[in-house]
């Protein structure tokens, strides 16, 4: 006989980043085995603690204000790690999709730290090889159904995270081509 049990669903994120609970309170994390990922560096840390603030002053049942979206906006921008951004329209929409989300409905502050933990690790996933995007974009979109959220509104979310992915591989592999087309012709 199987029994069900109730997983507490910090438990169930945590496993879906593969990461100990407690990152998911703020804590450091335990290094990974066969380092997958390396630990985030401070300034890493640092927009995490902001997109994580940003997340927490928004409340369920309001509506976001234009000063809060601003500020969500700014700390996802900050979450693109490298030289290479995102365009200020695809941040926004991202905004605003985010907020509009954790404001329909009562978000925990540690599932409101997981959402901001899934969407850092696809802002910062410039040069990553596009399957592991893909991976990262999923489990991104399983944090957000694990916190509650519509699965139309994880999908909505998941969809502006893909966006800024495939528009950061663009804009990152075009210098590439160009750099690479130089080495060819060069006698």
């Amino acid at each position: 006989m199987i029994r069900s049990i109730r997983v507490p669903r910090v438990v169930v994120l945590a496993a879906v980043f593969g990461l100990a609970a407690s990152a998911f309170a703020g804590e450091p994390a335990a290094p990974r085995p066969g380092g997958v990922r390396p630990a985030p560096s401070a300034a890493q840390q640092q927009t995490l603690a902001q997109l994580k603030s940003d997340l927490a002053a928004i409340k369920a049942g309001s509506t976001a204000t234009p000063a809060q979206k601003e500020a969500l906006a700014q700390s996802l921008q900050a979450c693109v790690q490298g030289a290479t951004k995102p365009s200020a329209a695809a941040v926004e929409a991202l905004a605003a999709s985010v907020s509009a989300a954790v404001a329909d409905r009562s978000v925990t502050p540690r599932e409101k730290a997981a959402i901001a933990a899934a969407v850092q690790g696809v802002l910062a996933s410039a040069g990553v090889p596009a399957s592991e995007v893909e991976a990262l974009v999923d489990a991104a979109q399983a944090a957000l159904t694990a916190a509650g959220l519509s699965k139309e509104t994880a999908q909505t979310i998941a969809r502006g995270l893909q966006a800024i992915a495939t528009e950061l591989a663009k804009k990152t592999a075009a210098p590439k081509a160009a750099k690479s087309a130089r080495k060819t012709a060069a006698p």
